[in-house]
């Protein structure tokens, strides 16, 4: 079962350490894993165990790379050792990832139920780090819903000429799913990118198109395959160039 809601870090973290507290309360053997939480302290409150490639391995901690199936060995062993962990947080990890699959196919196998929390598409649409570039420029991904389903969608760098205007809304800016038992996804284009580049492109806008009309978001979306797009495009690798140049690199 997956539940998908909009809100925010602020908002989302609140709510999450009142109810886990709550729970731990009622059940002692209530317990928690961070997966990906080494780099904020924020959950510690409330969590037994976590997990982050840069962590060291402990009672409370577990080093492992959540990319590969070693690391999720580790970490299934480490559960397996406790009879399993009662709930799995994930937040603001797997858009990092080259490979966010294991950890979708994993989770369900280490908790019995789990949060997962990422920017929601508009705030990866604007220009909330820099005006040089949209959303976070260390993602890899962006999250949306399909569906009913979570959805992921590679992010291309064409959105960065595509991608005019986003309107940006604290309040939504978090993508959260709630999830029990199994975590159900797709991915963009069956994650296959092609035939062609008029394919991808034209696809690439009318999936972020739909999904910001969905979302009640103002926004400006260039169709790079028409001819103002093409040129568009051409001004946008020239002013890519003259940014290179300008900072030595």
């Amino acid at each position: 079962m997956l539940t998908i809601s909009f809100t925010n870090s602020d908002t989302s973290r609140k709510q999450l350490l009142e109810q886990l507290s709550s729970e731990r309360e009622r059940d002692p053997s209530f317990r928690v894993i961070d997966v990906g939480g080494a780099a904020t302290s924020w959950s510690a409150p409330v969590v037994d165990c976590i997990v982050d490639i840069n962590a060291t391995d402990s009672e409370r901690s577990i080093a492992a790379d959540i990319c590969t199936i070693q690391g999720w060995e580790k970490i299934l062993a480490a559960s397996r050792k406790i009879g399993g962990f009662s709930y799995a947080i994930c937040t603001h990890t797997l858009e990092d990832l080259y490979n966010p699959f294991l950890a979708l196919e994993y989770l369900p196998k280490i908790a019995r139920k789990g949060i997962i929390t990422m920017p929601s598409i508009e705030a990866e649409l604007s220009h909330i780090e820099s005006l040089n570039w949209k959303g976070h420029v260390h993602h890899r991904w962006i999250f949306h819903e399909a569906s009913g389903e979570m959805h992921l969608i590679p992010k291309l760098g064409l959105l960065e000429s595509m991608v005019e205007y986003a309107e940006y809304r604290k309040e939504t800016s978090e993508i959260r799913y709630d999830w029990e038992s199994e975590i159900k996804y797709s991915v963009f284009m069956k994650n296959y990118l092609g035939p062609n580049v008029r394919t991808v492109t034209a696809t690439y806008r009318e999936y972020l198109q739909n999904a910001l009309k969905e979302r009640g978001i103002k926004y400006n979306i260039t169709d790079l395959n028409s001819k103002v797009g093409r040129n568009a495009y051409k001004i946008f690798k020239k002013l890519t160039i003259l940014r290179k140049m300008a900072s030595g690199r």
